[in-house]
């Protein structure tokens, strides 16, 4: 469906040291509860790793043709009590004896046409998955400041490497399904095609933290490295 899938990492904008230290600064908000935290003292940072977690983007483009039913309406004299098509007749709306006392003599009747629509329907979208195939949004840039020339090589080099956990033709289907939405009523003959335009593995750097609290209580921290905020 689609050519070579491109792999990216983001840009690593944090050492460490620096995760280490937003960490101290905001542990004991994992620990709060009905408006109170912790003192800090009572919170004890376990483990701080670094680990790249996959995220899947694919875009593409959908098109269909097909035929479906549909009603139209129009207006007709007040005189007109069905309208004629082929082989098809039409009768007036029927109408609530009060609307007929008040509108005796005035404005127009109305026919309900119930016809068939060809329609050719376009579209082109984008959608990003986490690992596990939760959609998901795509908050970064990727652009050659913002992305690592060599990925493979960090990769390589990465002791915790978390790859995407769904196949890329699953994320295409689920964009697919997306772009298509749900069938419309009377619909018959439905020819479509769905064209990738580009699929993209790409890798955050993701501080991970085991937060020991009151209680031996367990949390876990995480920073996006690539835009140094807390998830």
């Amino acid at each position: 469906m689609t050519g070579k899938t491109r792999t990216a990492v983001l840009r690593n904008a944090m050492t460490e040291e620096s995760a280490r230290a937003m960490i101290e600064a905001k542990k004991t908000g994992a620990f709060r509860a009905l408006m109170r935290a912790p003192r800090k003292e009572d919170v004890h940072v376990h483990s701080v790793k670094l680990v790249h977690e996959a995220l899947i983007r694919v875009s593409a483009r959908y098109s269909a043709d097909f035929f479906r039913k549909a009603v139209h309406p129009i207006k007709v004299d007040q005189n007109v009590i069905e309208v004629v098509l082929g082989d098809g007749v039409f009768p007036i709306r029927s109408k609530s004896r009060i609307h007929k006392t008040l509108s005796a003599g005035l404005g127009k009747n109305r026919v309900d046409l119930e016809l068939e629509e060809h329609v050719f329907a376009e579209s082109e979208g984008m959608m990003c998955l986490d690992r596990h195939g939760g959609e998901t949004d795509f908050p970064y840039k990727t652009g050659p400041g913002a992305v690592e020339p060599y990925p493979r090589r960090i990769l390589d080099a990465s002791e915790n490497v978390r790859s995407p956990e769904v196949e890329t033709e699953e994320a295409l289907s689920k964009l697919k399904e997306k772009l298509r939405g749900p069938p419309p009523d009377g619909m018959r003959d439905l020819r479509e095609e769905f064209a990738a335009k580009a699929v993209e593995v790409v890798y955050v750097p993701v501080y991970e933290s085991r937060l020991v609290g009151p209680k031996k209580k367990v949390r876990m921290m995480r920073i996006d490295a690539a835009r140094k905020k807390i998830l």
